[in-house]
């Protein structure tokens, strides 16, 4: 009994098309949002209260959501929902495990591997153009055939790395917290 009528705006004219939308009254009833538009126009009222909607649906609660990915004005006002709760896992290949004869990283996270393990593991499976690994005498880090460990460069894993160990992007005195030890 709803009818969708969908609209393909193209990313790169997306913010732009969309606030001349909003701003000609004419704003969609359900869109995506990037934050530059969503937090100025949540401020502006331009939003309805995802919550005062669940509280009225009777086959969904808040509780059937993780909290984290609600956008929220405060804690009874959530004017957006993620479009993916994301985790970041390690994987890994047993057979490079296995010839370096190194341990598979632990399932239990009671004996999760310290930064300093990891990065020794890592440089067993590191290996140059001779078949030396990082940790051997005579390794050519100029010329690597194999790494032990690749990391996503985006933020989103960056982000993960830097609060898993209690480091801030901006600190909360309000300063570029990269210079900290912890997100460094």
């Amino acid at each position: 009994w709803i009818t969708v009528e969908p609209i393909h705006i193209p990313e790169a004219d997306y913010d732009a098309k969309i606030t001349a939308m909003v701003a000609g009254n004419e704003s969609p009833d359900l869109g995506y949002m990037h934050g530059e538009l969503a937090d100025p126009w949540q401020n502006e009222g331009k939003f309805v209260n995802l919550f005062e909607l669940l509280d009225k649906d009777t086959e969904l609660k808040r509780e059937d959501f993780l909290d984290y990915i609600w956008f929220k004005a405060s804690d009874d006002f959530a004017y957006g929902i993620s479009t993916a709760g994301e985790m970041f896992g390690l994987f890994y290949n047993k057979d490079l495990f296995d010839a370096a004869k190194a341990a598979y990283p632990p399932a239990k996270p009671e004996e999760a591997w310290t930064w300093d393990e990891f990065v020794e593991v890592a440089k067993k499976l590191t290996l140059d153009k001779n078949g030396k690994n990082a940790s051997e005498e005579g390794f050519d880090p100029k010329n690597i055939k194999q790494y032990g460990v690749s990391f996503e460069t985006w933020w989103g894993p960056v982000q993960a790395q830097v609060v898993n160990n209690e480091g801030e992007w901006i600190t909360k005195d309000g300063k570029f917290g990269f210079s900290q030890p912890e997100a460094t």
